[in-house]
């Protein structure tokens, strides 16, 4: 599997007598502690959709009686039957994506019909803002939120399959630029762990109070639609200052950033990092797509995550939309990307009113 990952070489390993063999010592491997092991790579199309392939875990034969010999033919056996198994679980996951994304889509079409959106563009209100405190909003558009929100979500049968784990930094590849897309390791957004003022980093957040009730309520309902489609742990849209940026911003300074909406947000409210979500906005790449490879399951921790360019509206402002995940397990890919992308262009016409 390391080698796998890290040369793509496919050639299988062969152990005559694992009994004999230092590299067994420390396996528990249960009565196995002699015997016969052979194994072959399954390799698997990386998650960005580029050409790369990437181990997904092994043909493996074992044996409790050691073997004198595996000859060539045997080994091409072993590694021909690891190919099968690579394309059964690619073809699994071509059906899997394409049930996901028939059923996103769904969701995404039924959010634009649903008698709330439809209701509140068709309102002249929109163009002008009116002095509203949110939250929370008026009764009315709170109980047709949750109405509409039981008519939309339900949990997705086709989970995205998680296969592969990104590189650390792909931001040169091929594929990451035709996605107009970058990857980085800085966390855009991190829980406030330490009490030491001057060892945080980021700013706190604050709230965007002039938006119509039941605008917001629309808002409201995009992100927790993204976040309980995707399996996202904190989904919010942010209005971003591009005039008083300062990268030495300090964390009480809630000029800077500034949520529109948000789903779950972490407690204690988390801090955010003002330059990459400015960067998110003034870059020419679209959408930012974080990772931690050091991620330790601490709370407020996200294993990783995704920036996107909404828009930029009048007064120096822009929007940004952010995802993110605690599991490091969960595999962003490009089904999710072009979900959550989809979103922002809708959610475009919404900010720029605003």
């Amino acid at each position: 599997m390391l080698r796998a990952a890290a040369t793509g070489q496919t050639d299988s390993l062969v152990v005559l007598d694992i009994g004999a063999d230092w590299r067994f010592k420390s396996n528990d491997f249960g009565d196995f502690t002699r015997g016969f092991y052979a194994a072959a790579p399954i390799m698997v199309p990386g998650a960005l959709g580029d050409d790369h392939m990437q181990p997904a875990g092994i043909m493996c034969i074992l044996d409790p009686k050691p073997r004198s010999n595996f000859s060539s033919e045997d080994r091409a056996d072993l590694e021909e039957l690891a190919d099968l198994a690579g394309a059964e679980i690619v073809k699994w996951q071509d059906e899997q994506s394409k049930a996901r994304k028939a059923a996103v889509t769904r969701k995404r079409e039924q959010w634009k019909r649903s008698k709330l959106v439809r209701r509140v563009s068709a309102k002249s209100s929109l163009e002008v803002v009116e002095e509203v405190a949110t939250p929370p909003g008026s009764p009315d558009a709170q109980d047709e939120l949750a109405h509409e929100f039981q008519g939309l979500h339900a949990t997705l049968e086709a989970r995205r399959p998680s296969l592969c784990s990104l590189a650390s930094d792909t931001s040169g590849s091929h594929a990451s630029s035709e996605l107009g897309l970058r990857v980085t390791e800085e966390n855009p957004s991190f829980a406030r762990r330490s009490s030491d003022a001057s060892s945080r980093k980021g700013s706190m957040a604050g709230l965007v109070s002039t938006i119509p009730s039941d605008v917001k309520a629309v808002l409201d309902l995009s992100v927790k639609l993204i976040a309980e489609s995707l399996d996202f742990d904190f989904v919010y849209l942010a209005e971003i200052s591009l005039d008083q940026f300062s990268s030495s911003a300090r964390p009480a300074d809630r000029s800077a950033i500034r949520l529109v909406s948000s789903h779950n947000q972490p407690v204690p409210a988390p801090l955010f990092d003002v330059e990459l979500h400015r960067q998110t906005l003034t870059s020419s790449h679209r959408a930012l797509l974080y990772t931690d490879p050091h991620f330790t399951g601490a709370e407020g921790e996200f294993s990783s995550g995704l920036l996107l360019k909404v828009a930029i509206g009048g007064d120096a402002v822009g929007y940004v939309l952010g995802a993110f995940t605690e599991d490091p397990r969960r595999v962003i890919n490009v089904d999710d990307l072009a979900f959550v992308r989809s979103f922002a262009r809708d959610l475009a016409g919404w900010v720029v009113k605003l």
